[in-house]
């Protein structure tokens, strides 16, 4: 069995000590240099920071993915952007999984040096050990490697270096030396968990959790503005959606007439990126829409895909523009002043205490859901199945909005439950929205005979996935009205002061 361990040196004279050390008992051959400027990335959210992952790139266009202890280099790479865009298949579904569609965004440049040696035997000057030691800005880490019947002398070096009492690294140096460059990752949540006390007056507590996430709508603007990547605007777009959805659930608290400003004003903003976000939806599903299709209809799908895309550019621009323009800061600006004096005029109720609200809110629309479900058999029409759809959101909000100020395992298992229901209303609510928007687009756009026979083709199959998910809806919701998951909110919502 090959033996191999690592240490850390903080102190180079420390490092030369060593090597001096070893070269009275070894004879120390160095076989290699190599020096390199190491640039590395993450993701706005920095997914690969927050999943123990380091991804760099050095001007030889050689890339190095660190995973944990793991690390593995991949020669002849493109310049760092999106997973997909990579030659590699392992690396490119390895940064897939972590990065999903997200940009790769430069963090920061380290120096490094590394140094390998053979150490050799004085007998027969055999080699009995490898060593490869990595300088950065932060430290040294010293790779030891013994090779195969050599144990003796392995140990024998193993010693000289421990008698230096080095650290056990407890990341990776490239890590370590990010760390000591100040790197560190931002704060920014796509969907942020605000902090209150159970008894804070509810109109308060909403105006502190609307203030958070209107942050997010301004943090992604400069991400849309630039086209760094799609989900700039789709997480722009949840922020607006999470605070209509906060105000028009609370209005009664904060205020009627100040929630509806406030849903007209955040409603105006979103309208501006509608189309936007529809083509990019099309654009990152285009994969899936030709697996959909027998290949004799690729042809005018492609040719659809094509247009999306040079509109798509056109839209983008138009955002932009619009992001930047003194009206859309002035819209900006009112709505920071009034969200700054929020709440203006607060109800009576409004003074009630957030946890107490929260529970009689969670409880009445879950029971809503309840009585609305009763009702659903197989042929119930769309619509009603579509209102359900909407008050499982409303739901979801709530506890993603309340969720901390209950028990967390309860509450992640409602969701949990509740999603499940959602993910099959969502889909039946999708494949019929992408059918009317696909033949609403034939009806608009003078197109040739391949995308109208492809668009015909897609449609007939989004119907037929959309019956399927149809046939399901009862069972989902009997599903989530189960005695278990009923007696899980009620437990959830018994809290102290609430008003049953």
């Amino acid at each position: 069995m090959i033996k191999q361990s690592s240490w850390l040196i903080q102190d180079a004279d420390k490092s030369d000590q060593i090597l001096e050390q070893l070269t009275r008992q070894f004879l120390l051959e160095p076989t290699g240099q190599e020096h390199n400027t190491l640039t590395f990335y993450d993701d706005f959210e920095w997914r690969l920071w927050r999943n123990n992952a380091l991804f760099a790139s050095d001007p030889q266009n050689q890339v190095i993915l660190i995973q944990g202890d793991d690390s593995a280099v991949y020669p002849d790479e493109v310049n760092p952007a999106f997973a997909n865009d990579f030659n590699n298949p392992k690396l490119k579904s390895a940064l897939y999984e972590l990065l999903d569609i997200r940009r790769l965004l430069p963090i920061a440049e380290v120096e490094t040096n590394i140094r390998h040696f053979a150490l050799r035997n004085f007998e027969d000057e055999k080699k009995v050990c490898k060593l490869v030691i990595t300088r950065s800005g932060y430290a040294d880490t010293w790779q030891l490697t013994g090779m195969r019947g050599y144990d003796k002398d392995y140990r024998q070096a193993l010693s000289c270096i421990l008698e230096a009492e080095p650290e056990t690294p407890q990341h990776h140096l490239y890590r370590l030396s990010l760390q000591s460059l100040g790197i560190k990752p931002s704060k920014y949540r796509s969907k942020p968990k605000v902090k209150v006390a159970p008894e804070l007056p509810v109109a308060e507590a909403v105006a502190k959790m609307a203030q958070k996430m209107w942050k997010n709508v301004r943090i992604n603007e400069e991400g849309i503005i630039q086209d760094l990547d799609s989900e700039f605007l789709h997480q722009y777009r949840v922020a607006l959606r999470r605070m209509r959805a906060l105000f028009t659930q609370m209005k009664n608290f904060v205020g009627t007439d100040e929630s509806q400003w406030f849903k007209e004003a955040l409603g105006d903003l979103a309208r501006n990126t509608n189309r936007l976000r529809d083509l990019d939806v099309y654009l990152e599903d285009r994969d899936y829409y030709l697996d959909l299709l027998p290949e004799n209809f690729h042809g005018g799908l492609n040719e659809l895909f094509d247009h999306f895309a040079k509109e798509r550019r056109t839209e983008q621009r138009r955002v932009a523009n619009t992001l930047r323009s003194q009206v859309y800061q002035n819209k900006v600006q009112a709505l920071e002043e009034t969200l700054s004096a929020c709440p203006g005029n607060p109800t009576e109720k409004g003074q009630l205490g957030i946890q107490a609200v929260a529970a009689k809110r969670i409880l009445k629309r879950y029971k809503q859901i309840a009585q609305d479900a009763a009702k659903v058999h197989d042929q119930t029409p769309d619509e009603e199945v579509h209102e359900i759809r909407l008050d499982c959101k409303k739901l979801r909000y709530l506890l993603e909005f309340f969720g901390p100020l209950f028990d967390k395992e309860q509450t992640k298992t409602v969701v949990r439950a509740l999603k499940r229901l959602q993910d099959n209303l969502g889909r039946f609510n999708d494949y019929s929205v992408q059918r009317e928007s696909l033949e609403l687009y034939l009806e608009s756009h003078k197109v040739s005979e391949e995308i109208q026979a492809a668009v015909h083709a897609l449609a007939g199959v989004l119907f037929i996935k959309q019956q399927k998910e149809r046939d399901q809806v009862c069972d989902q919701l009997a599903a989530f009205l189960a005695d278990d998951v009923q007696q899980l909110v009620k437990q959830l919502t018994t809290t102290t002061g609430c008003a049953q």
